[in-house]
């Protein structure tokens, strides 16, 4: 009992003042000659009413068995305060799989935002997925950001693979931590990934 008391103690104290969010993601992947990937993509996020969109577009290029390179366009519009804002984001991916359980990938991305500065951020994520041949599959990965200013931002992320053939469905939990002025801002995410390769 003492136990989960403690354990119960870990969490937010008081979810209803903290944000909750829907994400659904739409991931193409299609291979028109061997090692290269174009790789297609659409987000949604949800509060209240619709908050932020994204579409991306990219070409990976695969090194070898375990390092690939890709560049990518995407394009944003999100909501801040009452405006809709316009956001032109491009970046460099490397993906590097150190184990078949673990892999890596790290992002520099430029922000070029419309009503404020622009920002150049590296985005490093491992993922850890439990080695196993069947059709659920549990991960879990956590995406740290970093700026000119240090560290900003961290997004940690539990949930299953369901595989079904050349799709996957990737349903979880993620915990958005971003660091502001001293204050740490928590988003509880209800996220749904799904990819399907072509």
């Amino acid at each position: 009992m003492k136990k989960l008391l403690f354990l119960l103690s870990l969490l937010p104290l008081s979810l209803v003042c903290q944000e909750f969010q829907s994400w659904n993601t739409l991931n193409m992947k299609i291979k028109p000659i061997k090692s290269f990937t174009v790789v297609l993509e659409q987000e949604a996020r949800y509060g209240e009413t619709q908050v932020y969109h994204h579409t991306d577009a990219g070409l990976v290029y695969k090194l070898n068995d375990k390092l690939s390179l890709g560049g990518f366009y995407r394009e944003i519009f999100e909501i801040k305060g009452d405006d809709r804002v316009r956001e032109i984001r491009p970046h460099i991916d490397i993906f590097y799989k150190s184990l078949p359980s673990l892999k890596f990938r790290i992002r520099t991305e430029h922000q070029i935002k419309e009503i404020s500065d622009d920002v150049t951020r590296l985005r490093v994520r491992p993922t850890y997925t439990y080695p196993s041949k069947k059709m659920v599959t549990p991960y879990s990965q956590t995406e740290l950001f970093f700026t000119n200013k240090g560290f900003v931002r961290n997004r940690f992320n539990v949930g299953v693979n369901i595989r079904l053939n050349k799709i996957s469905v990737k349903p979880g939990y993620m915990l958005q931590s971003s660091v502001k002025g001293g204050d740490v801002n928590n988003i509880h995410i209800f996220w749904v990934y799904v990819g399907l390769k072509i």
